[in-house]
């Protein structure tokens, strides 16, 4: 996209101190000069343009491969600008050490990028042209209807008492500690779309309603979808493009990600064959708008966006990422599931190979929700890095994972996601399905499966787990409801290799964590047959075949991979 590559002056005269150190004395931890600083890159002490210190980062904007090995965390708006167990408003000091502190905890190893939400229907920073959504907290009717936002005291106090610009403490401290922070936006966020009021909502929400401005006016029936705001309309692209600019032009970052899973349903696609011609006029006006920030923070600013799983069902919803691809306006793309469960079979390497050899990164997205409201808990999570790296993936994307114990291992705070360790280590992976898809195409829904019916087709299951060596063992967990005097496995096989053992281990023990913390949830029906193998080799691709001559239907597999120690 923009080629606007230069270092910044106060880079730069790091970067030649650092090149003329090398040449002369070392410094080393017992010099006083030496100060680490736990993150990815060094931080050095520069001096503000009022005169005071600051710390400039060593983050180097103009690296055309940036992406190698990222790891992405996408942090939810409410986390961080709503709740008081977060942002402390009973002081001044207060809300600039838990602003802080929210950051630092992701000063971890790995860990590349953070993007912070600003924006979902409301702004959460204070802005001139989208409703401030901590104003709401003076509100005392909306849409007619009494409403009391109390709780929304938090950012209120904070900017607006206080004078305290949180997000920017946030960003500055990301840099600090070698992270580069983003700003991420959900580009048509519909939640409690029904409701007469909400918190979420904004004043442009019931103009747009009033105005005909929804993908659900024209009589199409979305359902939940129906008000998303439909981009064909010149005064919702614009309304979305005057914010950008406006949040680009007070806030230095190393990267914009367009957040289009919510939601994907910005047009009346069924009835707007223009719709992909509508949306690469708004990211070329999108990439017009970075050109003027690059110029005004002296650096390349990146154009990330999040969109469906596959290439196709992207552009029939009007995203058509081919053409992006092309004309070089994103510098990375993220092929996610919505929300209902992380999504094992994204076909990372379609993606990959859309973008050959430009310098536009894949980073493939697990999501914090798995099967049936339980956690995408780290071992399955490790599971899917470990088959999107082998798939070409540049890095990985953790949407919603505030909470970093769905982030780092037990051991020397190692990260989870981090290339090297998933792919090395234990990891359990689970098939799932695609949660959201448009019209006229067919969904990635490998499961349920009849026995009988891949016995009489001769078709076995194709997934791609991840490279395997041959000295791991696998051990294959099915869940296969019925009859239990009709269930009959005789022999399961990987790639053609039978199992040295299967085992029937019986009713109601394939479950998985609630997201809510109340227990675990059950995730079949069904009998657990435990099959392990030994001796399987691949670099991702496996074909999976139960032979019965009875009847059974396989609800559930993961594939747990242990490594030889």
């Amino acid at each position: 996209m923009r080629k606007f590559k230069f270092v910044p002056l106060a880079v730069g005269v790091v970067l030649l101190i650092s090149m003329l150190t090398a040449c002369g004395e070392n410094v080393t931890e017992n010099d006083e000069q030496y100060s680490p600083v736990t993150g990815n890159e060094d931080i050095v002490q520069g001096e503000n343009e009022n005169g005071g210190e600051e710390q400039v980062s060593l983050i180097d904007y103009s690296d055309p491969k940036w992406y190698d090995d990222a790891l992405l965390v996408n942090v939810d708006p409410n986390w961080y600008g709503l709740n008081p167990k977060h942002i402390s408003y009973e002081s001044e000091e207060a809300v600039v050490e838990s602003a802080k502190e929210i950051c630092t905890q992701y000063a971890v190893q790995n860990i590349s990028d953070v993007l912070f939400c600003i924006f979902e229907q409301t702004s959460i920073l204070p802005s001139e042209t989208q409703l401030w959504r901590a104003s709401k907290y003076t509100w005392t009717e909306e849409n007619g209807i009494p409403v009391d936002y109390a709780y929304l005291k938090t950012m209120y106090t904070a900017y607006e008492e206080y004078g305290i610009d949180v997000y920017q403490i946030m960003l500055d401290t990301l840099r600090e500690n070698g992270i580069r922070p983003w700003i991420t936006i959900r580009m048509n966020d519909c939640h409690s779309g029904a409701d007469e009021t909400s918190f979420l909502k904004s004043d442009f929400f019931y103009e747009a309603k009033e105005k005909g401005y929804m993908i659900g006016s024209n009589g199409e029936d979305y359902g939940y979808y129906n008000t998303c705001l439909n981009y064909a309309v010149p005064e919702v692209r614009q309304r979305m493009l005057d914010y950008i600019e406006e949040m680009l032009g007070r806030y230095d970052v190393f990267g914009l990600e367009l957040d289009f899973m919510r939601e994907i349903y910005s047009f009346d696609y069924i009835n707007n064959p223009e719709c992909r011609n509508q949306m690469n006029d708004f990211m070329r006006e999108v990439n017009k708008i970075l050109e003027n920030a690059e110029q005004k923070w002296g650096h390349d600013i990146k154009l990330m966006v999040r969109t469906t799983r596959s290439i196709e069902s992207s552009t029939v919803f009007g995203f058509d990422v081919a053409s992006w691809v092309s004309e070089d306006l994103v510098d990375a793309l993220v092929p996610s599931p919505r929300w209902a469960c992380s999504d094992s079979g994204i076909p990372v390497k379609e993606w990959v190979d859309l973008v050959g050899d430009k310098d536009i990164a894949i980073f493939p997205c697990v999501e914090y929700l798995h099967l049936d409201y339980t956690l995408t808990t780290p071992d399955i999570s490790k599971a899917y890095a470990a088959a999107w790296y082998s798939q070409g993936a540049d890095g990985f994307y953790a949407y919603n994972h505030m909470d970093n114990s769905l982030l780092l291992s037990e051991v020397d705070g190692v990260c989870y996601f981090s290339r090297e360790y998933c792919m090395n280590s234990e990891r359990r992976f689970v098939v799932t399905y695609q949660d959201i898809y448009p019209e006229g195409t067919e969904g990635y829904e490998p499961l349920p499966v009849a026995i009988k019916t891949m016995n009489t087709k001769q078709e076995p299951l194709e997934i791609n787990i991840g490279k395997v060596n041959a000295d791991d063992t696998l051990i294959m967990t099915l869940g296969v409801g019925g009859n239990p005097e009709k269930i009959d496995i005789s022999d399961v096989t990987i790639n053609g290799l039978s199992a040295t053992s299967i085992e029937n281990k019986g009713l109601g023990l394939i479950k998985g964590p609630a997201e809510d913390g109340s227990g675990d949830v059950l995730l079949s029906d069904g009998y657990a047959y435990e099959c392990v193998f030994t001796r399987i080799e691949t670099d991702g691709n496996i074909s999976i075949f139960v032979e019965s001559e009875k009847f059974g239907v396989i609800d559930y597999i993961e594939i747990k991979i242990v490594p030889k120690k």
